[in-house]
């Protein structure tokens, strides 16, 4: 049985496969033909053996906070709007993940949308970077890989070259299980040691890496908010109530330098996540920690 969510909204009683869409659009999976939600609203989406619902034209409602994603449980309550709110009925995950075998010591479970494969050292990354020798993808009930011209279907048990390293596909036990990568990322789990000036960044097995000045800045404001909030928030706490298009430029570079220094030491890409609607945020994996020392 396909990884699914069941939900009610009023009356009505619906299923919603992953990579289902909720909207007003025919196509819809979940079609609600109501002024308040727009054509493809939000999205079912399976993440690192969890279902999603992600908001698409507009944040989703839990409790009293917005949020652009929330992880679907059974009997809890998600807004589409203020007033539209749908009941999670049950939820239905899938007995196994798929995982890429042969990066590292351990598998690395595919547990986002979109992958690039790099060298020095040989990883995948979420997200698409066209300088990538090789991208995978999901498709919602499946997963695919491109390098050059040619594109393969994933399932366990395929095998194919790629960044110097044969890899292998296979089938693993939901990615909590022990021994196997939460992460797309071929990383280890991140402690990060924030002191408002430097942020200290320890990983198993790896020297401590310090970033320094405005970098560190952001980092330590990101972390003290603990939440999505609009960028200007957090440049206002890093550079005082300058003009906002002065604000803006000094935001833009400098977010540019932090993403250039996590790359150069291995940091997972989507630690300082921007949703193109103005607000940022820290993502923190399951097991990542944060120590206020400042």
């Amino acid at each position: 049985m396909r990884p699914h969510v069941t939900v009610q909204l009023e009356e009505r009683r619906a299923r919603v496969v992953a990579g289902g869409l909720i909207g007003r659009t025919p196509s819809a999976a979940l079609r609600l033909d109501d002024p308040r939600i727009s054509e493809a609203h939000a999205l079912v989406s399976l993440r690192a053996g969890r279902l999603l619902l992600i908001g698409l034209a507009n944040e989703l409602r839990v409790g009293r906070q917005r949020v652009q994603r929330v992880q679907l449980t059974p009997g809890q309550r998600v807004g589409l709007t203020d007033d539209l709110w749908l009941q999670v009925l049950e939820v239905v995950l899938p007995s196994s993940s798929l995982a890429i075998e042969g990066l590292g010591v351990r598998p690395v479970v595919l547990d986002l949308d979109v992958g690039t494969f790099h060298r020095d050292p040989p990883r995948l990354e979420p997200g698409f970077d066209p300088r990538g020798e090789a991208h995978l993808w999901s498709s919602g009930d499946g997963w695919s890989v491109r390098r050059g011209d040619e594109v393969l279907p994933l399932v366990p048990g395929t095998e194919f070259d790629v960044v110097g390293s044969q890899v292998r596909v296979i089938e693993v036990p939901p990615v909590d299980a022990g021994g196997t990568q939460r992460s797309l990322v071929a990383q280890d789990t991140l402690r990060l040691v924030i002191r408002f000036t430097s942020v200290h960044v320890h990983r198993a097995g790896r020297p401590p890496v310090a970033l320094a000045g405005v970098t560190a800045r952001i980092l330590t404001e990101l972390a003290r908010f603990a939440s999505p909030v609009p960028w200007d928030w957090v440049a206002r706490e890093v550079w005082g109530p300058l003009d906002r298009d002065l604000l803006r430029t000094r935001w833009d570079r400098n977010l540019r330098t932090l993403r250039r220094k996590l790359r150069e030491i291995h940091v997972r890409p989507d630690l300082v996540f921007a949703d193109g609607r103005g607000n940022v945020e820290l993502v923190l994996g399951p097991d990542d920690r944060v120590v206020d020392d400042g």
